[in-house]
């Protein structure tokens, strides 16, 4: 039997959450198991990491399946939010960023799909309950959750991609 830390209740051997209090039952073994990372491990993955400080200029390179990769430039600078979605056929009425020239239509991508908000002093991609999906470096957005961008981020809108780059501020004499 398992002794839970938390609530002191006792587990089947081999339970991993506790059946009374929902805490985390790690077994000794494995918790003196951790490996520590060495210093060029955990270098190696903060360079994954871009900046999240933006110019007023935030530039969308759109993955083309052609192969030219085409680049939008956003001046942030008077928009406090970033809609990004497609064009309605019917009113004509499309998003701050329009993805309907890269085929949005065809790769799932929503009229209303997501929003991008400068909060904080960053910018925040949030999925507007798309019915495709918003992801950030691969991992699906919680609906009206709110995520930091950063430079270099790749942001997939249903199945349209668009990296992200950030207009580096010059620093002046």
């Amino acid at each position: 039997m398992l002794v839970c830390e938390k609530c002191g209740k006792e587990n089947a051997e081999g339970t991993s959450i506790c059946n009374f209090c929902g805490h985390l039952m790690l077994d000794p073994k494995e918790q003196a198991s951790t490996k520590k990372l060495t210093a060029d491990q955990d270098e190696e993955i903060r360079h994954h990491w871009g900046p999240a400080r933006y110019s007023s200029r935030v530039h969308f390179i759109v993955q083309d399946t052609n192969g030219a990769d085409t680049q939008l430039t956003i001046d942030t600078s008077n928009l406090s939010e970033i809609v990004v979605g497609r064009r309605d056929p019917k009113t004509n009425i499309g998003p701050t960023l329009d993805l309907t020239p890269y085929g949005a239509l065809d790769k799932g991508v929503s009229r209303h799909h997501a929003t991008i908000i400068r909060k904080d002093g960053a910018l925040h991609v949030v999925d507007n309950n798309s019915s495709n999906g918003t992801y950030l470096n691969n991992q699906r957005l919680i609906s009206e959750q709110p995520r930091v961008v950063r430079h270099g981020d790749e942001i997939k809108f249903g199945s349209l991609i668009l990296r992200v780059a950030f207009e580096q501020e010059h620093s002046r004499p």
